[in-house]
């Protein structure tokens, strides 16, 4: 409050000494038409327009410090920048940088989780976003398996059971995951009926049998029966393969 009133008494101060000098080139400029009124129109006019043209730089000067004393400028301007302020330092979360379908981008072309920090924090920098003090790699780790998880229960909420389905099992060697010229064998599990065909999974096989594809496939089957009857697909299997090592599975 001490503050503004001082600026408030500078300025009536420079107010009173504006007004005392445009009260004394009026005096000036009476007495000089008093004593020139004889003299020519041009010598006139030119003097006229030269003591005006100082009245109205003093007029100009008057509302320059009056804007810069108004309080409500100070405060709509103070205002604007603070906006602008917080909306550089706004920061955007893991969770909102990796969509779902940033998310199975990212896992179909095997971007890894410390590569996939570097290119959201490029990617967000670059589009004026501020990254500063989120960890990425942590987080993106946890989004991406909390958008695996939803999709595949999706998935098993969509798959329509109505009907006869047959699962068929192909064996493939495949790169490995893990990266480098290993390969592995994979069994691609295939589920077709009437009106569905769904790729349930393509699981590492271990031990050469597809029990394990069996139990995947159970995820999508709720009735006991349909369960009983793939556990008798699995020992036919092995009436068929007797070589296979892994047990059966019992119940």
């Amino acid at each position: 409050m001490g503050k503004i009133d001082q600026q408030l008494t500078a300025v009536e101060a420079r107010r009173a000494v504006r007004i005392q000098r445009e009260a004394e080139l009026r005096t000036k400029e009476d007495r000089r038409l008093n004593d020139l009124a004889q003299a020519s129109a041009p010598a006139s006019a030119s003097w006229n327009n030269g003591d005006t043209s100082d009245i109205s730089d003093l007029d100009e000067e008057s509302s320059a410090e009056l804007s810069d004393y108004n309080p409500e400028c100070k405060s709509s301007d103070s205002s604007e920048t603070q906006g602008q302020t917080q909306q550089k330092r706004a920061k955007i979360s893991a969770n909102e940088a990796v969509s779902p379908q940033l998310a199975a981008a990212l896992d179909r072309t095997s971007v890894s989780n410390r590569d996939a920090a570097y290119i959201l924090h490029a990617a967000t920098t670059t589009y004026g976003q501020n990254a500063s003090g989120m960890s990425f790699v942590s987080s993106i780790s946890r989004i991406r398996s909390k958008h695996r998880t939803q999709a595949a229960a999706d998935v098993k909420s969509a798959f329509n059971r109505d009907g006869p389905l047959v699962i068929h099992f192909d064996g493939k060697l495949l790169p490995s995951i893990a990266g480098g010229p290993e390969k592995e064998d994979r069994v691609a599990i295939i589920v077709t009926g009437s009106t569905t065909e769904k790729l349930l999974a393509i699981p590492k096989v271990v031990q050469g049998t597809a029990e394990r594809g069996i139990a995947l496939a159970t995820d999508f089957n709720k009735s006991e029966d349909e369960k009983q009857y793939l556990y008798q697909v699995v020992e036919s299997h092995r009436k068929q393969y007797p070589d296979a090592k892994k047990a059966t599975l019992n119940q």
